[in-house]
């Protein structure tokens, strides 16, 4: 409502100010910027600027020599001046934009900053890699715990075909993976990245899968020849 009854004398001081003759509206276009500028914005600022716009419009219709009515242009404008409330200017905001602008990006530098550890700091490899022979087509691959690794592992493997099977995402600090016979494999664990850090170094593990079938002919072989 303040605002509205701000805006509602502005228009009627440009109204008043239309209605001027030549002199009287120049002198008065000169003060009501040096006003509008000076002043705090306000509905008391456009209520005095009203009281010296209608006192020009008096001289102006009673038909007054602008001459005598206002024999010093100058020194009729700055002493109306003097009657507004001066605008209030931070001399300092500069320094507090500045001051802001730094925090922010203070704020902004320690996120990169930050993501870039998380991102370059890799947690610890799997250690101890180790494999058990469960059956010819499966083999149980193994390490120590990793207190670090929060978020669990990638397992996978590549075979001497380059064929590359996974990864598997798992928690636990073991995986049976289900092999070829007569294959040689690769077997890699790696830690996946947390808050704190970032994805290992993948841990490998070389497995050959050789079955050797017992058949008639190697049974000649190894046993004993009669007499």
């Amino acid at each position: 409502m303040k605002d509205n009854r701000y805006q509602e004398i502005k228009k009627e001081n440009d109204i008043l100010l239309s209605h001027l003759s030549n002199r009287y509206q120049n002198v008065a276009n000169i003060y009501i910027k040096k006003a509008r500028g000076y002043a705090i914005k306000n509905v008391d600022t456009e209520l005095k600027i009203q009281n010296v716009l209608t006192k020009l419009e008096d001289y102006d219709r009673r038909n007054v020599s602008f001459s005598i009515a206002i024999p010093n242009e100058t020194e009729f404008i700055e002493s109306n001046i003097k009657e507004l409330s001066k605008q209030v200017k931070d001399q300092n905001r500069w320094k507090t934009i500045l001051g802001l602008s730094l925090i922010g990006l203070f704020i902004i530098a320690w996120f990169v900053i930050n993501i870039w550890m998380r991102q370059e700091t890799p947690n610890q490899t799997p250690q101890n890699l180790k494999y058990e022979v469960i059956s010819p087509t499966e083999v149980k691959i193994s390490w120590d715990i990793n207190n670090f690794a929060t978020e669990g592992y990638y397992v996978w493997m590549v075979d001497d075909t380059n064929k590359k099977t996974g990864p598997f995402e798992i928690s636990e600090n073991e995986y049976i993976f289900i092999v070829e016979e007569n294959k040689t494999y690769i077997f890699y664990v790696q830690t996946i990245a947390t808050e704190l850090f970032g994805k290992s170094e993948p841990a490998k593990l070389e497995y050959s899968n050789k079955v050797w079938k017992i058949t008639p002919f190697n049974l000649q072989k190894c046993g004993k020849q009669k007499d």
